[in-house]
């Protein structure tokens, strides 16, 4: 009897105990399904609130301007001129897109953005590639703009019309709080012989090589469209990077390389080109004509304690060169005597060298808000072209920074062609 109620205990206790065991084995499962459920709504809360609206990243930035020019050796060109008004905007709807743009607003008499040229930009006279028709009116342009798509660390793609990343000035300095003087180098800057924007799609980005760096810049685009002379005799042979519809099926290749061999980064050394099979219209009797650019940069930032300052060393060389042809002249011209078609060696070289100091670790406050600066520029179109232009210029500057982005500079240009004086306010925002 004893052995009886022994087993019923013990059978009673096992019964007992397998629903406990099953209960604790439901409960663990419940618990991984909770915790997979939490991570869910959690990555889902994500998504959620990077579209939720207020939570994408917009800038609104830019430059202005307003320069004053005396011509040194005709006191009756004394103006104020080159008003000029550039807003950049900056959308970043999430962690990899950003969109970016830049309009040019001008006022009559202005090169895109306030940029002074005052026709004296390689072009022999024509100073901007959409000067005329606007007079006491404003004028807008498109400057830039760029769709960006950040792929990793190293690689970013954009695609849009982009600021072409030919040497250092066209990305870097051409905005006029950034630029130490009131002009632009010869043959650069909007509306130049050089290619300031161009439409396509680019790759960039950059890397460390030890204690080195490098970046890089990889695009293609429409590339040039050769001035024939059929709209404009006076310019054939020239080319405009104003190529927005394309005029044949070639497209252009170009790139930047930049090496910094300095570990912080206060040295640049870059090469640049650009190349195009064809830039002729479609079916003319120009369209096997090509086009090649090279240019190389340097860029040096000094900070001197010695110096007590700052100097900026900077310079760009530049080589354009477009394929032989020959190009028909108007009648006027035959009928004083010319023939009938002529051609030219269709090379044009730019440079320029920079330097500036400004005292910055100065005890003055008014010392230390000083910048001096001088720039050499050169440049120079085919000779025995219709648009035939050489110049070369000293400028000689002196600035006072008002705050970090605003100046006021006092500049002399002594030229080849003209000796100028400016006075420039300048303010980025």
């Amino acid at each position: 009897m004893k052995h009886k109620y022994t087993f019923i205990i013990a059978l009673l206790a096992v019964a007992g105990f397998v629903p406990l065991e099953v209960h604790a084995q439901d409960q663990s499962e419940v618990n991984e399904e909770i915790e997979k459920l939490k991570e869910e709504i959690k990555e889902q809360n994500k998504k959620i609130n990077a579209n939720k609206p207020g939570k994408s990243t917009f800038l609104l930035t830019g430059f202005s301007n307003l320069t004053y020019h005396q011509n040194l050796e005709d006191t009756d060109d004394s103006k104020f001129a080159h008003a000029g008004f550039s807003p950049i905007t900056i959308w970043r709807p999430s962690e990899r897109l950003m969109l970016e743009t830049e309009l040019h607003i001008e006022m009559e008499g202005g090169v895109h953005g306030g940029e002074t040229g005052d026709g004296h930009d390689g072009h022999g006279g024509h100073g901007s590639e959409n000067e005329g028709g606007h007079e006491g009116s404003t004028f807008i342009d498109l400057g830039y703009a760029n769709m960006v798509y950040f792929l990793n660390d190293y690689m970013t793609i954009t695609a849009g019309k982009f600021l072409t990343p030919i040497g250092n000035f066209n990305e870097r300095f051409h905005p006029s709080w950034i630029n130490p003087l009131p002009t632009s180098p010869l043959g650069m800057g909007h509306g130049s012989p050089l290619p300031a924007a161009e439409l396509g799609i680019q790759i960039r980005g950059g890397l460390q090589t030890g204690i080195s760096k490098l970046n890089y810049a990889l695009y293609v685009s429409n590339g040039p469209v050769l001035e024939d002379g059929r709209g404009d005799p006076e310019r054939a042979g020239s080319v405009v990077y104003s190529n927005f519809s394309d005029n044949n099926k070639n497209k252009a290749l170009g790139g930047r390389l930049g090496w910094l061999p300095i570990h912080n980064s206060a040295l640049e050394i870059a090469i640049s080109g650009q190349w195009a099979k064809n830039v002729g219209d479609e079916g003319s009797a120009y369209e096997k004509v090509g086009s090649q650019l090279v240019a190389g940069d340097i860029s040096y930032m000094i900070n001197s304690t010695a110096l007590k300052g700052v100097i900026r060393i900077v310079g760009q060389y530049s080589k354009l060169m477009v394929d032989d042809a020959q190009y028909k002249n108007d009648s006027t011209d035959i009928a004083n005597g010319d023939s009938e078609f002529y051609t030219f060696d269709n090379t044009s070289t730019f440079y320029y060298g920079l330097i500036s100091y400004r005292p910055s670790k100065s005890g003055k406050k008014f010392i230390k808000n000083l910048e001096l600066a001088y720039r050499y520029d050169f440049g120079q179109t085919p000779s025995d072209s219709k648009w035939e232009f050489a110049d070369a210029r000293s400028t000689f500057g002196l600035n006072y920074w008002l705050q970090a982005r605003s100046v006021i500079k006092l500049a002399v240009s002594i030229g080849e062609l003209s000796n100028i004086m400016y006075l420039q306010w300048a303010l980025g925002f």
